[in-house]
């Protein structure tokens, strides 16, 4: 398994984050929140869906100012967001995007997006590393022996399905 260093770098590139001069390469927890909260973030929640079987949630909105956004989460049974920071809700996003509070904030459930960034195959360096920043993040959920042995689960399900 790749370290988080190299995962970060990855994205880094991948994502073209080198673009953001607000960004240090070498604060790998940043890059990856980046990477998830402003182009990959419906690969995210697929990931998430497919460990958790929690619902998909896009959240979309259109300002005025310059134009439209989205982002894509999924719902706990709580009713609790869920992205790469951990636990979030409609404020959170609001603040983390900076969208006013005139701004209408749509959350709409949605059938989980299909990746269009890798193979769903554990050879593919996207599935890789998409699997490897879950299973690395800090924080809650993803640092809880539950979300883990749910993530080695799906791992398992994945190599499994290409034994003939």
């Amino acid at each position: 398994m790749a370290d988080i260093g190299e995962i970060a770098s990855w994205y880094y590139d991948v994502c073209e984050l080198y673009e953001d001069d607000d960004l240090d390469p070498n604060d790998h927890l940043k890059v990856i929140e980046r990477a998830f909260m402003s182009s990959d973030c419906d690969e995210f929640a697929w990931l998430l869906h497919e460990v958790t079987g929690l619902q998909v949630v896009k959240l979309t909105w259109q300002d005025p100012s310059w134009g439209f956004g989205h982002h894509s989460v999924v719902r706990d049974g709580d009713g609790k967001l869920i992205d790469v920071r951990g636990e979030t809700d409609l404020d959170g996003i609001r603040t983390h995007f900076r969208i006013k509070p005139s701004i209408k904030l749509n959350a709409l459930e949605s059938e989980p997006p299909e990746p269009s960034s890798f193979e769903v195959d554990m050879e593919d360096s996207g599935m890789k590393n998409l699997v490897g920043v879950m299973r690395l993040l800090p924080h809650a959920p993803f640092n809880t022996a539950e979300f883990q042995q749910k993530l080695d689960d799906f791992v398992t399900s994945l190599e499994n399905r290409f034994i003939p």
